[in-house]
């Protein structure tokens, strides 16, 4: 495997898969839920340890737009959780590969007022 796409079934993942494969690499996706953080984790790890990508896109960042208690989680483990777990994996098992995080539109704050 030359990349891993995390998030390659929303809209932006979706067209780094076209691409890259489109270009002749090999590419291995994934998809990170909060409820299976666990697995997916163990799942991610494995194959860093067996393919060695030479990058990991995680293009899977949560745009929910709630503030309750549930949302924020939501937010929290896929745009902070899940990166951080994503370099902590890369520094231990393919420390030469490249990671390229996106971010989403709730960590950009505009406040308006007099």
């Amino acid at each position: 495997m030359t990349i891993l796409i995390i998030g390659a079934s929303g809209y932006l993942g979706s067209c780094l898969v076209g691409h890259f494969a489109g270009k002749g690499e090999e590419v291995a996706t994934m998809s990170f839920r909060p409820d299976t953080r666990t697995n997916f984790m163990a799942q991610m790890e494995s194959l860093i340890k067996i393919h060695n990508p030479r990058a990991v896109i995680n293009a899977g960042a949560s745009q929910n737009g709630g503030d309750d208690v549930l949302a924020l989680e939501e937010l929290i483990l896929s745009n902070i959780f899940l990166p951080a777990a994503i370099a902590k994996s890369l520094t231990q098992f393919a420390p030469n590969a490249c990671l390229i995080n996106f971010g989403t539109s709730w960590q950009i704050v505009i406040v308006t007022g007099k």
